[in-house]
């Protein structure tokens, strides 16, 4: 399935997303990156999802919160942590519900 879009975008959105993604997900991310014209960097981890943030700069981050490693919540903190990105979007993503979770 195609994605489209109506309209171009005033301007190319880096987004970086976090996590153990399926194949289906990497799939689509060559397609999202055509539709929309944004451009999207996937991390496998929270180490690599830091390391990339101190190699460039990224508008919004869409992080998982259960990774192996260093999870979702300590890449959080370590983000939060390098000079520019105190105000940086970072939207936590995961497949766990619960009430401690949330």
């Amino acid at each position: 399935m195609a994605l489209t879009t109506s309209t171009a975008p005033a301007e190319d959105i880096r987004i970086i997303a976090t996590g153990a993604f399926t194949a289906a997900f990497l799939d689509l991310v060559p397609e999202f990156e055509r539709a929309t014209g944004h451009t999207v960097v996937v991390a496998n981890d929270g180490q690599e999802a830091v390391d990339k943030y101190r190699e460039q700069e990224f508008d919004i981050v869409l992080m998982d919160l259960q990774m192996p490693g260093m999870d979702g919540f300590q890449s959080t903190a370590a983000i939060r942590q390098l000079t520019g990105y105190q105000k940086t979007p970072i939207l936590a993503l995961t497949a766990n519900y619960s009430d401690t979770v949330r």
